[in-house]
């Protein structure tokens, strides 16, 4: 946490015990984040855009897990 509170945002997915985590570059306040959901709470025009990039980039690191070879 930073010393005006706000948390950055990591997108992390495991596949087959592998973990990724990857920062998205942005922070937002810890009541921002609906952990349950794995979403940004509000009505601010922040929130949409945050959501889509965190899917986004969630359906990137699995694209990136499917193409890995299986062993």
């Amino acid at each position: 946490m930073s010393k005006d509170g706000l948390v950055s945002i990591y997108v992390r997915t495991t596949y087959r015990g592998q973990r990724a985590e990857i920062s998205l570059g942005t922070r937002i306040f810890p009541e921002q984040l609906d952990k349950s959901a794995t979403r940004v709470k509000g009505n601010s025009r922040d929130a949409p855009l945050l959501n889509s990039q965190i899917t986004q980039t969630k359906a990137k690191l699995e694209r990136h897990f499917f193409l890995l070879p299986t062993q």
